[in-house]
């Protein structure tokens, strides 16, 4: 369905997108990426990944980011058959290269139900990520299971701006970092201080 709909739409410029993306053996990861590389207008990407591998989920991710500079909102969701590995996995450079493609956005759901981690080998690595600042993020979603330094790194640098954010499960750190500089006396929560939501 999806490679239909690349061969029609491919000349049309889209300022929102929201399908299943499916991945079998006999895929061809080319025409998902062709189909994007059109699309230079996008503004609202909202993706249900189906049976990718984590190395072809991070090149579509990254094309995407590439391809589409005025955009405000994505959201990915990956869904993999039982016992099938299902994370998304940076390294401090790829993690710096997404800061950078990413500090534009007024939305962010990365929704990986198994793990989302920055790799690195030592805590010095982490001051080569570059100074982004999100100026304009307002909502902020990292999976059910993020890496708490990867979600302190974005944390740190959306405290002006971020207005809903949902960490399941939060450390004591992060929440801790989340009370010191994202919440204001106006604010609600919910699921036991693990869903905060900050107006």
């Amino acid at each position: 369905m999806f490679l239909i709909q690349v061969f029609f739409f491919r000349n049309f410029r889209l300022k929102r997108i929201k399908t299943n993306l499916y991945f079998n053996g006999n895929t061809d990861l080319t025409a998902f990426s062709n189909f994007f590389l059109y699309q230079t207008r996008l503004e609202r990407v909202h993706l249900n990944f189906h049976n990718f591998t984590m190395i072809q989920k991070k090149i579509l991710l990254f094309h995407i980011l590439n391809c589409s500079p005025q955009l405000k909102e994505l959201e990915f969701h990956s869904y993999n058959h039982p016992g099938n590995e299902n994370v998304l996995c940076f390294t401090v450079s790829e993690f710096g290269e997404f800061l950078s493609k990413t500090r534009q956005l007024e939305s962010l759901i990365l929704n990986y139900p198994q793990k989302l981690e920055l790799l690195y080998s030592h805590a010095d690595q982490l001051k080569l990520l570059p100074p982004i600042v999100y100026t304009r993020l307002k909502k902020l979603r990292l999976g059910d299971y993020v890496d708490g330094v990867l979600a302190l790194e974005i944390l740190n640098r959306c405290r002006a701006s971020l207005q809903y954010l949902h960490l399941k499960p939060a450390n004591d750190e992060i929440m801790q970092k989340i009370f010191q500089t994202h919440v204001s006396h106006s604010c609600a929560f919910s699921n036991s201080l693990l869903e905060p939501t900050l107006l």
